[in-house]
């Protein structure tokens, strides 16, 4: 009986879905009438797509996925996670100014978690010692500065954490400031990268952007000291010119990053100056950490030193293919070597080694998976079976195989919290100042079919006004408190956006105006006409004739502040078109423990909507596009001598 009303539940579901898209594809047809025959066709299609969902899952899984890719879609792999990090304490022959070789494929553990660097390289023993802001008109303030002996946060080289959160550019960011961050050593070689963090703190929430999706508001250029001053440095921001939080990496010139003097210190300095702004929300900093260097989730098993990948590899398994012998290759379709190592494998890490089993005779051959060269083996890696699947032997036909490369990672478990301290080389700590991210694991079918159908549920293209509203919500970037949309009488579709804000009435800034009518371009159906703009404000006063208890101080100031509450929908909780009413102000006037009773309660909206008569009224809804505020508060107070 439950799965019976199930069925019923999801077909009345689909089918509303079905009518309200109507318009979008159909905009001559009407009726919306049980009895109208495209009704009825719709119901009978309705229950067939039903009896498809069933159907689909007596399909094989192989079948499934072949499907499921028809339509477009198929599973998500697993990926790796990334993260930042950087050396607690310098090595004693670590003098300012030096820098510490990474090996190829060297560990950073934390318990059971492996991260390894993306390559080879040398990274900065650099301590970030202080932080400076300087206007455009040459006035400085410090902002941070390092304790004496190490860093702040743990004792981290890389910089730390504010008492308060500070304003990178300012309370006004002008074009023209900068901001300073001093070091005791060079941040990186010449033509080399590291990577800073900033903790931006999220005084208002920002929808999540996509890569590449964050609003234009700001513009900064990074650039760095030499022996001739400050020289450019290229870079990719996360951050999006500080409005969140996220890494920023470097790359310096030819030149090198050498020392200059800021007022009575002599510093190697990273400069950010702000070249132009139109932020909606002044950015501050709670944290700045730098200079880092990133490694990936990621433990490798077996490197080959013979293998071209592997090249005086002699730290992770030197010649380990003969400890991981899967077989010997046949001449049989899709042969299965199984893997024997637990883990998600790294798919650029596998590596399948091929040799001779003559006496006297040795020759070794590499292959990545899906190779296509002439005469090659062909496989793939089978995440169900765990196991090499080889499909084509080429000209190895009765050669050995086995594992020359094969490297393991955690999915989404690789992204671990920030703050924890990695072993590396069995001693060496490494501190991690931000969470590991874009960890993911492989996408099972159920997910897969579940997105599927959210996917063919939603056709991309914006018809309700519920569906303008949601979109307009989801802007990449922005900081929108409340959104509503409706249609005119002219049936153009009206979009009002109220942002967050320190101000009291805040106006839509246009750079919000003309970013939401962008992302709503993008859905809206063709031929409809559409509209972007902000909240009409409307005070709505009170007056009041309450009996208050004889032994109560504050009464007024309590009474105005649920009154206040009540009519504050700008900032609270309210949607746009919401109604005041007399009757639920009463209710939370008696419900105050100083009130005896609420003798009169009168409320009247001001502005434009105010009446011509003055009258007050019982109950006042605000148009789609208004939110109201408290305006004139007059309370005539009667005090109850009788206890």
């Amino acid at each position: 009986m439950a799965q019976e009303n199930e069925k019923n539940e999801q077909y009345k579901k689909m089918l509303s879905f079905a009518l309200e898209r109507l318009d979008m594809y159909a905009p001559d047809w009407t009726s919306r009438l049980p009895s109208d025959p495209g009704v009825t066709i719709l119901e009978n299609l309705t229950a067939f797509v039903l009896l498809l969902y069933e159907e689909y899952g007596t399909v094989p899984e192989r079948v499934r996925e072949h499907l499921a890719v028809l339509y477009g879609i198929r599973k998500r792999t697993a990926a790796q996670a990334e993260m930042l990090l950087c050396a607690r304490d310098r090595r004693p022959h670590e003098a300012a100014g030096g820098f510490r070789h990474i090996r190829r494929y060297q560990k950073f553990r934390l318990g059971q978690y492996c991260f390894e660097p993306e390559k080879e390289m040398d990274i900065s023993a650099a301590r970030l010692t202080e932080l400076w802001r300087e206007g455009a008109s040459g006035e400085r303030k410090r902002l941070w500065r390092a304790a004496d002996g190490d860093g702040a946060n743990g004792g981290a080289n890389a910089g730390g954490s504010f008492r308060k959160a500070e304003a990178v550019f300012g309370e006004h960011p002008r074009a023209g400031d900068s901001l300073y961050l001093l070091f005791d050593g060079p941040c990186a070689l010449p033509g080399e990268r590291f990577f800073l963090y900033v903790e931006m703190d999220g005084r208002f929430p920002r929808t999540e952007a996509p890569e590449g999706m964050l609003p234009d508001f700001a513009q900064v250029q990074w650039s760095y000291s030499t022996d001739s001053g400050y020289c450019g440095a290229w870079a990719q921001d996360q951050t999006g010119a500080f409005l969140k939080s996220g890494g920023i990496e470097i790359r310096l010139g030819t030149k090198a990053h050498e020392r200059q003097r800021f007022g009575k210190r002599s510093k190697w300095i990273l400069k950010c100056t702000l070249i132009r702004q139109q932020y909606d929300h002044v950015p501050y900093f709670r944290a700045v950490y730098g200079p880092l260097f990133r490694v990936l989730n990621r433990d490798t098993k077996i490197v080959s030193s013979d293998s071209p990948s592997g090249k005086n590899v002699d730290y992770v398994s030197r010649d380990a293919a003969v400890h991981s012998i899967l077989g010997v290759l046949g001449g049989c379709d899709d042969q299965e070597f199984p893997v024997g190592i637990p883990g998600e494998p790294v798919p650029q890490a596998v590596e399948i080694m091929v040799e001779t089993g003559k006496s006297g005779e040795k020759q070794r051959r590499f292959f990545r998976p899906a190779d296509q060269t002439e005469g090659a083996v062909v496989y793939e890696y089978d995440s169900g079976k765990h196991a090499i699947v080889v499909s084509d032997a080429g000209d190895f036909e009765g050669w050995k195989v086995s594992l020359s490369g094969w490297a393991v990672f955690d999915g989404a478990d690789g992204n671990v919290c920030s703050g924890n301290a990695f072993i590396s080389d069995g001693q060496t700590e490494y501190f991690n100042p931000s969470a590991a991210s874009c960890g993911r694991d492989r996408e099972d079918e159920s997910s897969m079919l579940t997105r599927l159908r959210r996917e063919m549920e939603s056709t991309g293209v914006l018809v309700t006004a519920e569906d303008y509203k949601r979109a307009a919500l989801e802007t990449p970037g922005l900081s929108i408190q409340k959104a509503n949309a409706f249609r005119a009488q002219d049936g153009t579709v009206c979009v009002c956006v109220k942002p967050y804000s320190d101000e009291r009435l805040p106006a839509l800034p246009p750079l919000y105006r003309d970013a939401v009518r962008a992302w709503l371009d993008e859905k809206r159906l063709l031929g409809t006409r559409l509209t972007v703009r902000g909240a009409r404000y409307i005070p709505v006063s009170v007056r009041a004739n309450i009996t208050v208890k004889l032994q109560y101080a504050r009464c007024r100031e309590e009474i105005e502040e649920v009154i206040r509450r009540e009519l504050e929908h700008v900032a609270g909780e309210q949607t746009f078109g919401s109604t005041v009413s007399v009757r639920r102000l009463k209710q939370q006037l008696t419900r105050l423990a100083c009130v005896e009773a609420v003798e009169a309660v009168y409320i009247t909206a001001g502005g434009e909507f105010a009446e011509a008569d003055g009258a007050a009224k019982e109950e006042i809804t605000m148009p789609k596009d208004g939110l109201c505020y408290a305006g004139d508060i007059r309370l005539e107070l009667k005090k109850n001598r009788i206890l």
